[in-house]
């Protein structure tokens, strides 16, 4: 049996999960300090622990508690198919976008629009500022200028 968590596993949740010694599962083994003696320990805890056993027994229970067997609903979603010609009204409305709305490019160029327009509008003001405080070199040059003659 292959387990897949149906979403992903957050670092807590993961350490919570090894960290509650429910028998679930062995603490983690670092790779890097891992000798034969600490992997023949976890193995034979495994083994021995019958905590891990009733535990995987119980889950397995939960796991196959189910009303139709995997096999049974897959011929029935197959054969709901062949009796509704292709079952087109189960079919992503994704499939019918354009190209341009498939992946938002009209909202993409207006989002890129108004950053540029910022940066401008944020460049132009610096821009002023620093004219404004620090002057330009053309009216000092023109200032100098009128003052010499």
């Amino acid at each position: 049996m292959h387990l897949v968590p149906s979403k992903p596993v957050e670092p807590k949740e993961l350490d919570d999960f090894l960290t509650a010694n429910k028998g679930i599962a062995l603490p983690p083994l670092e790779f890097g300090d891992l000798t034969e003696e600490i992997l023949l320990d976890a193995i034979n805890e495994a083994l021995n622990n019958p905590s891990y056993a009733d535990t995987a027994k119980r889950l397995s229970k939960i796991f196959l508690d189910q009303q139709t067997k995997p096999l049974d609903r897959g011929v029935f979603w197959v054969e709901y198919v062949l009796r509704h010609k292709g079952a087109l009204h189960l079919r992503s409305a994704a499939r019918d976008l354009s190209y341009i709305q498939y992946f938002s490019l009209d909202t993409l160029a207006v989002l890129l629009v108004i950053l540029a327009g910022s940066i401008t509008i944020n460049v132009l003001i610096l821009r002023a500022i620093f004219r404004k405080f620090f002057g330009s070199k053309s009216t000092k040059s023109k200032n100098s200028q009128k003052k010499q003659q």
